[in-house]
């Protein structure tokens, strides 16, 4: 195997002769296993010696040239097989669809069937070697999937401390009803690593642009909103103004970001909705993978939204910058959150247009992305509050339960 790898030709040449040297390969393996250590004898009963070769073959299991090689006991057939169903007219080949044993056709590729002229259409279509589907290891999906879990464990409690001590001095300056909102946002951000751990296929190629966006205008939307109203009540203060600010007020800047971004997700659902494709390594050419194909100007025109929505953000962290008063110390821990996930969407987004990633990088830049942003809305923004308020009650507590002596000083 080694030797064969190291010396095939061209990469077309050696997508052919790879199958080609697996499949001689588990034969002359089957027959040596069947008449050298199971000492069956081809000359004594050959119909026998048929069935018991076919068995030996089924239960074949070896790395090959064209990867893992294991065959479906029940048809003989290789397990895991990907076909590539082809139109050849004229001597041009048109790829046209996949075909998997398990799955039947997982992609068509749109391109219309055309048959010879004055010839009746061919019903058997000529194929291309099977290829191996890539998935993302198991354990980095499972490792992932833990710490989004234990994210979502932990922000359930911090929902319902929000909602429990509302009437608190702290949690009213932070706004409850958004700090509720910002939290669901978190929540369907932690989720959004499970649904990445899915295979693509029809309905996640279109759930999961709605879900993870409407997440991120959710949770920001919300987070920026805090700061305009902290903004706005502080210049109204220097100006010796009085200025009421209702909730109301403060949802329409979450609402206009959100159908903003719902109009967009309609236009690009209704118009060329994402459907999954099996894309070719163009390393490995015997290993393909499934992605969600989809014109780039719908998810550009997201992404440009939500960095304007980052951009707003960072003006108004710096608007806020000089706050000191303790019940809005939060828009410190606002700007910093503000910043930091800035920063990281300059690294991501150009990683993801400029740079050819396998699905394991791509997989593990978008888990971690998500799992950052979260974690630090909820370490930065709801720690804090939970911490002063555990020590306003636990000092409430030590006063009321202090007795009384009689003694005055």
């Amino acid at each position: 195997r080694d030797s064969y790898l190291s010396t095939s030709g061209l990469p077309r040449l050696f997508e052919f002769a790879s199958y080609l040297y697996d499949a001689i390969f588990t034969f002359v393996w089957s027959l040596q296993v069947l008449i050298i250590e199971r000492q069956v004898d081809p000359d004594a009963d050959f119909q026998y010696f048929r069935e018991q070769l076919n068995d030996v073959i089924t239960e074949t299991v070896f790395d090959g040239v064209t990867g893992s090689v294991s065959f479906n006991p029940e048809t003989g057939q290789r397990t895991r097989a990907i076909l590539q169903v082809v139109n050849v007219v004229a001597g041009s080949v048109n790829r046209v669809a996949y075909w998997q044993q398990d799955r039947g056709f997982i992609s068509v590729q749109g391109e219309i069937v055309k048959w010879p002229v004055g010839t009746p259409p061919n019903s058997i279509p000529s194929d291309e070697p099977p290829k191996t589907i890539y998935e993302v290891p198991f354990g980095l999906k499972l490792a992932f999937q833990l710490l989004a879990a234990i994210g979502i464990a932990l922000s359930l409690p911090v929902l319902y401390f929000v909602i429990h001590w509302r009437t608190k001095s702290v949690m009213r300056a932070a706004s409850p009803f958004f700090m509720a909102l910002m939290l669901f946002g978190v929540l369907m951000g932690y989720s959004m690593i499970f649904l990445f751990s899915a295979e693509n296929n029809s309905f996640t190629c279109i759930f999961n642009p709605w879900f993870g966006h409407t997440a991120f205008f959710l949770a920001f939307g919300s987070l920026f909103a805090k700061t305009w109203r902290i903004w706005q009540v502080f210049k109204a203060s220097e100006e010796l103004k009085i200025l009421k600010i209702t909730n109301f007020d403060v949802l329409k800047f979450v609402l206009a970001f959100l159908l903003l971004g719902w109009i967009v997700l309609c236009v690009w659902t209704g118009v060329s909705k994402p459907v999954p494709q099996l894309v070719v390594d163009p390393i490995a050419l015997d290993i393909v993978y499934i992605k969600c194909k989809t014109p780039p100007v719908f998810y550009t025109t997201l992404y440009v939204l939500e960095v304007v929505l980052l951009v707003i953000g960072v003006f108004l962290s710096y608007k806020v910058r000089t706050v000191r008063i303790l019940r809005f110390n939060e828009s410190h821990y606002i700007a910093l959150c503000i910043y930091s996930i800035t920063i990281l969407g300059i690294v991501y987004l150009p990683a993801i247009y400029l740079l050819r990633l396998t699905p394991t990088v791509n997989y593990i830049l978008q888990c971690t992305s998500f799992l950052f942003c979260t974690t630090l809305i909820l370490g930065l923004l709801y720690v804090p509050k939970i911490i002063l308020i555990w020590r306003d009650v636990t000092m409430s507590s030590s006063r009321t339960s202090t007795p009384n002596t009689g003694v005055k000083l």
